[in-house]
């Protein structure tokens, strides 16, 4: 193949991505849910991102239904997932820079969830095995997905790693570092996040 077909297969794949990009933009913001100039929204189709009405999302935040890593920095439907679910919950914000991946698994955030910036939500991780590049290997699935309830409010710089549920009403400190599962109204912190407190009435 010539130089100029590749620039021009290349071009055509950038036009559909940025197609993709404006369709999904415009459906979100029909529905309610306001989108910083910023935003980036990456999905496949038969994967979901489901933002629902009264939702936010700041400027420099990336949501994606995605495959491998490898392919991430090029957006075009083929390196999209199959199947991925990111989901949102009514009235929920979404702070700048965060870095929302529900590939390889579903993640679920409820109603009147808050996150500031710079949060990070992994759904899955690579398989680490032996014998073969990490970047190529299949998803773990020992691993995958998270569900967020209700009414959380996740600090700044917050990473959510694969397989965690954060019960209704819980706090995450700025910072924390989360690999476990977080009851409802208990404040943790710290790397690895830990129990600190817990909500009271009053």
């Amino acid at each position: 193949m010539s130089r100029l077909s590749i620039f021009a297969v290349l071009l055509v794949r950038r036009g559909m991505a940025v197609l993709l990009q404006c369709w999904e933009r415009a459906s979100q913001q029909a529905a309610g849910v306001t989108l910083a100039p910023t935003a980036r929204l990456v999905r496949s189709g038969r994967g979901r991102i489901d933002l629902a009405a009264g939702v936010v999302i700041g400027d420099g935040t990336l949501l994606i239904a995605a495959t491998q890593s490898a392919e991430l920095t090029q957006f075009t439907p083929s390196a999209l997932s199959e199947g991925a679910v990111l989901q949102v919950g009514r009235g929920s914000a979404i702070n700048e820079y965060c870095n929302l991946r529900a590939a390889g698994g579903d993640i679920l955030i409820g109603a009147d969830c808050m996150l500031a910036q710079f949060v990070t939500i992994v759904a899955t991780n690579h398989g680490i095995r032996l014998g073969e590049p990490m970047i190529r290997q299949p998803w773990d699935a020992t691993r995958r997905g998270v569900v967020i309830g209700d009414d959380v409010w996740i600090g700044a710089n917050v990473v959510v790693l694969p397989g965690v549920r954060i019960g209704d009403g819980a706090i995450v400190a700025a910072g924390a570092v989360v690999n476990t599962d977080i009851p409802s109204q208990e404040i943790w912190g710290g790397v690895p996040a830990r129990r600190m407190s817990v909500r009271r009435s009053g």
